[in-house]
């Protein structure tokens, strides 16, 4: 998997990088073949954001979320893209072994 990370409006911590591939990388695992990940952290006033897509599979996910600690929006961000891939991932089940989804 690529992995690009961009930083805006801060500067560019090895430190904050090198923690938002390791995360990434644990999503790997849950999807079959990402193609590429990049990952968009920025500084606005008060407020720290992670942004994150994912594109592979014919799907592209993405997640954005805010916080007072960039670690902690990378980590909320990171729940968010691993809900994403498990919903997709069962509906993935769901169509293959030809169940109906019920609403």
């Amino acid at each position: 998997m690529q992995i690009s990370v961009t930083f805006r409006h801060m500067d560019s911590n090895d430190g904050m990088k090198e923690y938002a591939k390791q995360k990434l990388m644990k999503m790997k695992k849950y999807m079959g073949s990402p193609g590429e990940a990049h990952v968009i952290l920025s500084v606005e006033k008060f407020r720290n954001i992670a942004e994150v897509t994912i594109k592979g599979e014919g799907v592209s996910i993405n997640g954005e979320e805010r916080a007072g600690d960039m670690y902690s929006a990378i980590d909320n961000v990171m729940d968010k893209i691993g809900r994403q891939i498990k919903k997709h991932r069962g509906k993935i089940r769901r169509h293959k072994s030809g169940q109906v989804a019920e609403s």
